[in-house]
């Protein structure tokens, strides 16, 4: 808004009134669309004054209005009143002297209070306007004349000379009368102030009835008159053709400037698809290096995994090959073993059961020996090899070793829980883990009663006394160790 405002300030003071028009009003549209008041006044007064340059005082007026009712509505009083006094002077061009007169007197105590300048103004335009043929009022013109003597303010122009000239003609006062024409003509120096002093002079000469030198003077007012329009045409049409080329040339400057930013922004495009594909393939090339890095770890971990499989392996076939070598050793023993307590079973059966006609294994097999002397053979074998069989010593530890793998430690862990370490005192002794480690292999209380040298109550006494003591409180896991026991019942 502002600078169309300002745009159109230029043209004007250039001289270019269809291009001021058109900013100004541009600036006034702006200013209403945002409702401010100020500035659509200052454009609407602008394009009123240029109106009335063009002698368009129809639609000068309606501008003049427009400003006014903006100052009016946000309290601006000076600039309200100079809206007002442009309309009433478009009024008094019109030849509308009552509404020129009783628009100026709206604001002249306005103007007498605050503003000496304006003040000034009117009272000159009401001097013209009291000279008019309407009015001829002289007196009261040269009254405001001298009013406005009183401000101090000198600045007349050839219209107020003539003014006054024809004031004091309409007085019979010759000598101020060309006074006052002399002052016109020495401060005429534009066409339109030509015409102003051949207009005052008209009026003179036709007063005095020197129709010729009116005549004359008339002929001079339409040459000057003329100049006027044809220097105002001709500056319009300068105008134009300026505006024109202007356009012209911005429009080629337009199009040059489209051509470049296209090809700007062309080759940005191509420089930024540049840089996406190298920065893709950066990316590529990372996920790519990433990937062999995951896959050459994987590899080297796998391969450490299979040399670690193959260890264990190793382990796992040597301690089988052991296992094995030991099960074997156990198995050679407890076959060995279980062979003597057969021919301990059998001379034990013979020494109590057998008769000599009535064996039930064999009935014929001693008719024909001694039979007291072979009892007595097979009672003294029998004991050597009870004897032999309770006290080898690795019989038993090979008997727990095998529980403990077979029955996954049981006897292990049973010396562990029971140990002095975990309770205050003992609470099993070697004989009794023997025992047990002969439950836990399953073996039935007779075949445990004869290998302890015990009855078949005592073994179920220390049954019953065993699984009193590992229900104990202080026993870890007792009731799991009685129940595996309770299993093999």
């Amino acid at each position: 808004m502002l600078s169309e405002y300002s745009l159109g300030r230029v043209y004007a003071n250039a001289g270019n009134k269809a291009g001021a028009i058109v900013s100004f009003i541009k600036a006034k549209d702006l200013a209403q669309s945002i409702n401010d008041l100020h500035y659509l006044g200052l454009a609407a007064r602008n394009i009123a004054e240029l109106y009335g340059s063009s002698y368009d005082e129809d639609t000068e007026i309606k501008y003049y209005k427009e400003s006014f009712d903006a100052f009016n509505t946000i309290g601006e009083e000076l600039y309200a009143a100079y809206s007002r006094a442009g309309e009433a002077r478009a009024h008094l061009a019109k030849g509308r002297l009552g509404m020129a007169d009783s628009l100026y007197h709206l604001i002249l105590p306005y103007a007498r209070k605050n503003h000496k300048t304006l003040y000034s103004i009117i009272l000159k335009d009401l001097a013209y306007l009291e000279v008019s043929p309407q009015r001829l009022n002289s007196n009261l013109s040269l009254a405001y004349y001298d009013t406005v003597s009183k401000l101090h303010i000198l600045n007349y122009r050839t219209v107020d000379y003539g003014t006054i000239a024809i004031a004091y003609e309409l007085l019979h006062r010759k000598d101020s009368v060309e006074k006052y024409l002399a002052l016109a003509e020495k401060c005429a120096r534009t066409s339109l102030d030509s015409v102003h002093l051949c207009n005052t002079k008209i009026r003179i000469y036709n007063n005095n009835k020197e129709y010729e030198k009116a005549n004359q003077q008339m002929k001079i007012g339409i040459d000057a008159h003329n100049r006027l329009v044809y220097r105002n045409d001709n500056q319009i049409l300068a105008n134009a053709i300026s505006d024109f080329s202007r356009q012209e040339a911005r429009q080629h400057s337009l199009v040059a400037r489209n051509r470049l930013y296209a090809l700007f922004l062309l080759c940005l495009a191509v420089v930024s698809l540049i840089c996406v594909i190298i920065q893709q393939i950066i990316i590529r090339k990372k996920q790519i290096q990433e990937k062999n890095r995951l896959i050459q770890e994987k590899e080297k971990k796998l391969e450490e995994d299979l040399n670690l499989i193959r260890e264990i392996s190793e382990e796992l076939q040597l301690a089988h090959e052991e296992r094995s070598a030991m099960n074997n050793a156990v198995y050679n023993l407890i076959h060995e073993r279980i062979a003597i307590v057969k021919n301990c079973a059998d001379a034990y059966d013979f020494v109590n059961n057998s008769t000599i006609i009535n064996n039930p294994r064999d009935p014929y097999r001693y008719l024909d020996e001694d039979p007291i002397k072979k009892k007595t053979e097979k009672l003294e074998n029998f004991i050597q090899a009870l004897d032999t069989f309770r006290k080898d010593e690795s019989l038993f530890s090979l008997l727990e070793q095998n529980v403990n793998s077979l029955r996954n430690n049981i006897v292990e862990r049973l010396r562990s829980a029971c140990s002095s370490e975990r309770t205050n005192k003992p609470i099993f002794n070697e004989e009794d883990y023997r025992i047990m480690s002969l439950i836990y292999a399953g073996i039935p209380d007779k075949t445990i009663a004869f290998l302890m040298d015990m009855t078949c109550a005592a073994i179920r006494t220390r049954k019953s006394r065993y699984k009193e003591r590992l229900l104990q409180k202080d026993i870890e896991n007792g009731a799991f160790f009685v129940k595996e026991m309770a299993n093999l019942l």
